[in-house]
């Protein structure tokens, strides 16, 4: 049996944006806060860059970097890029 994180299944089922975001600001409600969340971050900021464009990922970033996240630098440098 295989299995898939739902984000890969939303993707294989050509789901719309809009669900897209609404699971991992699912994720984000769990785990959003955690030292170690920066994956998540990361890629949620990854997919809205891509779909939404840089205002919407910039406003992800916001809220980014007001968590206590163990790779915060990082995502500090990775958001000026961005802009």
């Amino acid at each position: 049996m295989v299995c898939c994180t739902p984000i890969v299944f939303l993707h294989i089922t050509g789901s719309k944006v809009c669900r897209f975001c609404s699971v991992f600001e699912r994720g984000l409600q769990f785990v959003g806060t955690d030292y170690a969340a920066y994956g998540l971050w990361s890629k949620y900021i990854n997919y809205t860059a891509g779909n939404g464009g840089p205002k919407a990922a910039a406003l992800i970033y916001r809220r980014a970097l007001g968590q206590p996240l163990k790779e915060l630098d990082k995502c500090f440098n990775r958001c000026g890029l961005l802009l």
